[in-house]
């Protein structure tokens, strides 16, 4: 080593030198490294380098064998045993049913044109209008009307416990020019029965009957006072009743 550095002292370093030496040597040695590193680079792409997988045929499964039953035999329906219907009688002829009772029917009629306000009367229900009915049947007296002008507030019917609220009533007068009396009805009925003759006024024109147990015949209603009343009570117009006709009802129904 000493001498060699003497010999190129004065042309270069010593570790030049050797450096130089060395790189000749290690340059060809990293060129063959490299060289064979390509080597197997290569040898490992060829290897490497797969096909494609190809895709499975697969054939459908066979379709299954369904065995079907046999069908049942089935026999023609048979016919039902016949029945026997029994003969129904023949219907008798309807029956009438009364509405109250059977027997004679009087009638009795008060219209529009006798009907006037009640003696005295200042109140403002002075257009009353209308018909008023009178049956008799047997020992009833049934009332039926179609009247106007009454007494809007009896829109519900008569006031509790007021007197003859709403009330279409007959009495023992026997003109409209005077005071009309009582409620007519004769002596062997214990309770005044008038008591059920009101009207509610919720419909236009107002319609109603009713029925009441007088004891009175047909002779002792005719030219009585046919008297209606309002909401308070008071006796606002009066009719006179006319005997009309006579008519026979058997089974009314």
């Amino acid at each position: 080593f000493s001498f060699t550095c003497l010999i190129i002292f004065f042309r270069a370093p010593c570790w030049y030198y050797w450096g130089a030496r060395m790189g000749a040597v290690i340059r060809p040695v990293q060129f063959l490294a490299a060289l064979l590193a390509s080597a197997r680079v290569s040898a490992f792409s060829s290897t490497s380098e797969l096909s494609p997988p190809q895709p499975r045929k697969l054939s459908p499964p066979p379709p299954p064998k369904l065995s079907l039953p046999p069908s049942p035999k089935l026999s023609p329906p048979q016919p039902a045993p016949a029945v026997p219907v029994p003969l129904m009688p023949a219907p008798s002829p309807p029956t009438a049913v009364p509405l109250i009772a059977t027997g004679s029917v009087e009638h009795f009629e008060g219209s529009a044109i006798y009907w006037a306000p009640y003696v005295g009367y200042e109140g403002s229900l002075t257009d009353v209008w209308g018909e008023v009915h009178v049956d008799l049947y047997e020992n009833l007296t049934v009332v039926d009307f179609e009247l106007g002008g009454l007494d809007y507030d009896c829109m519900d019917g008569a006031a509790p416990g007021v007197a003859n609220s709403c009330g279409v009533h007959i009495h023992i007068g026997t003109s409209c020019a005077e005071d009309a009396g009582p409620h007519f009805y004769s002596d062997s009925i214990p309770t005044d029965p008038w008591s059920a003759g009101t009207y509610e006024s919720f419909s236009f024109p107002v319609m109603g009957a009713f029925a009441v147990a007088t004891g009175l015949t047909a002779a002792d209603y005719v030219g009585r006072t046919l008297i209606l009343h309002d909401y308070s009570g008071a006796r606002i117009a009066c009719a006179i009743l006319a005997y009309n006709d006579v008519e026979l009802h058997f089974g009314r129904a």
